[in-house]
């Protein structure tokens, strides 16, 4: 059926489905395909501001309906963009090997830009013990393994004893700082900017236009910037850069329909953090449907020999309770998140106005234990829902678009929902979307028409 739109003279013109192509400037639009990439780039850069600003902006309960709505409108854009491109690629020239060398070490190079701010911020935080529990957990877990003592048992602190939830893969990268002999913190960082170089490297395989090397060389960086001038300690009393890097992984994969780096990604996510989970069954049916069954087979075999080698053996037989410890212990760092601190009492995550905690607390009905398992139930059916929505989506739109960038879409939606309907959400949780985001800029600005 035809669509309505306004007009000058009459209140409104019947187009055909095919759009407003008729108006020169829609015309325009249409065949250079600047609109959406310049949007998808507004929108990051807009996002990263409402994630520091939104509450001096619209105070705590309309900063998340904020960004949500900011974040929810990328993927849109992404995904319409991939609709709008699809079957008729901007550039099919290959690009030359040092053309991509170039590119990729670009943006790393402005990645490494972030350092001496970074180092600064660091210096002056002090020791990161002082102010969080989350970098003395990973160490004492690392060093506990290191030394052949049983990692997950509590963790003694100067005011408090808790439980480490950790995955094995988020605490052993300390590894690499031991073995370097530098700060924990450094180790996720370069990961990081290996990771970024990674996804640079897949979006250089064809010849891209020079003109947008400067935006899409800064773009990665735009999360870290924001964390540098308004996050305060998020950074630096964290170890999520390395979880923004194994998310990256995926993206690389996705970006280039490699095999080998979807598997390895899902791997390293899976058994660093739970939030993968609501992803999975989506990209385990795109990949049943759109490649041969071996793929499958060896991407979930490598998952399940990853999960029995690296925490059921050598953790879950010896103490089975660990998994449901975790949980338990989470919980009940939320609900104490959720009484708050203090007197009057504040719940510090509740300020930063990055999730609807604040929501679920004031406006569920019951105890505040009976809140806090509603937002447990919202957050699971929001999960869901976005499944049940990817997986029409990839049957709907499967010979209409590229399916994997479109995973990745997702995967930033499970993602950014994940955290906004958490019922316990840092602030410093959200370099993981970000990251995402700036992939799906960058690969929109790739492909724009020249």
């Amino acid at each position: 059926r035809p669509s309505i739109v306004w007009r000058n003279r009459t209140s409104f013109l019947l187009i055909r489905k095919s759009g407003p192509t008729n108006y020169p400037i829609f015309a325009a639009m249409q065949k250079s395909n600047y609109l959406l990439p310049v949007s998808g780039l507004l929108l990051a850069a807009l996002q990263v501001l409402v994630l520091f600003q939104g509450v001096q902006w619209v105070g705590k309960e309309w900063s998340p309906v904020l960004l949500a709505i900011i974040s929810l409108a990328i993927p849109f854009v992404y995904i319409r963009h991939l609709l709008q491109t699809h079957g008729r690629s901007t550039n099919h020239k290959a690009s030359l090997p040092w053309h991509r060398i170039l590119f990729t070490v670009a943006v790393m190079a402005v990645m490494l830009l972030t350092y001496e701010e970074l180092r600064k911020i660091m210096m002056a935080t002090g020791d990161p013990s002082l102010k969080s529990d989350v970098l003395p957990q990973l160490e004492t877990m690392y060093y506990r393994w290191r030394d052949g003592i049983f990692p997950y048992a509590p963790v003694v602190l100067p005011t408090h004893s808790p439980y480490p939830v950790y995955m094995p893969l988020h605490w052993l990268p300390v590894g690499l700082a031991d073995l370097l002999n530098m700060d924990t913190r450094w180790a996720g960082y370069l990961l990081m900017v290996a990771a970024t170089g990674l996804c640079a490297w897949g979006l250089s395989r064809q010849k891209l236009p020079w003109w947008s090397w400067p935006a899409m060389a800064i773009v990665p960086s735009l999360g870290l910037w924001g964390y540098i001038l308004w996050g305060g300690i998020d950074i630096p009393v964290s170890f999520e850069l390395l979880i923004a890097a194994y998310y990256l992984v995926i993206a690389a994969g996705l970006l280039t329909r490699s095999w080998a780096l979807i598997a390895i990604g899902i791997v390293l996510c899976a058994l660093s953090r739970y939030t993968l989970v609501f992803w999975l069954p989506l990209i385990a049916v795109i990949m049943w449907v759109q490649w041969p069954k071996r793929y499958s087979i060896g991407t979930w075999g490598l998952l399940a020999v990853a999960i029995l080698l690296l925490y059921v053996v050598p953790f879950m037989l010896y103490d089975p309770t660990i998994l449901v410890k975790g949980l338990h212990y989470h919980n009940g760092a939320a609900l104490g998140e959720w009484i708050g601190l203090g007197n009057p009492p504040i719940a510090y995550t509740f300020e930063s106005g990055v999730y609807f905690g604040w929501h679920f607390r004031e406006y569920m009905p019951g105890t505040l234990e009976n809140r806090l398992f509603l937002a447990r139930v919202v957050q699971a059916g929001v999960m869901l829902l976005l499944l049940g929505i990817g997986l029409w989506g990839f049957f709907r739109w499967r010979h209409l678009i590229d399916v994997f960038r479109y995973a990745l879409a997702m995967l930033y939606t499970v993602m950014a929902c994940f955290y906004l309907f958490g019922p316990l959400t840092y602030r410093y949780y959200w370099i993981v979307p970000l990251a995402l985001a700036s992939v799906m800029c960058m690969d929109m600005m790739r492909r724009v028409k020249v």
